[in-house]
């Protein structure tokens, strides 16, 4: 597992392996967080900017988990994470990315 998305007490892991030679076709998100209702907020059909953003991380850092460089998977993703935390610290939500480090498979 390389990145791991937290929403409140839930865990969502994100694996470094590639099961579909051709995942950059499949536009579905990792979590898709303009669907979902967090804390007392609501859902509507324009969601706040955050949301979207938020989806987007989770995509990127599913992303960097098949990259073919450890180092640059490792350095993208810890970056996102970074990114992503300030986005959710900022929105005042109880959403917080993770990533792993990477093991080199040389």
């Amino acid at each position: 597992m390389c990145g791991i998305i937290h929403l409140g007490d839930k865990q969502i892991e994100i694996e470094c392996q590639v099961f579909d030679p051709c995942w950059w076709r499949h536009p579905d998100p990792v979590i898709d967080l303009t669907r979902i209702k967090l804390d007392t907020d609501s859902v509507g059909p324009k969601p706040e900017s955050w949301r979207a953003e938020l989806t987007k991380i989770g995509g990127m850092l599913a992303t960097a988990g098949r990259f073919r460089d450890t180092q640059q998977a490792n350095r993208l993703g810890n970056i996102i994470a970074e990114v992503g935390n300030c986005i959710a610290e900022q929105a005042e939500i109880s959403v917080r990315f993770e990533w792993t480090t990477r093991e080199s498979t040389s």
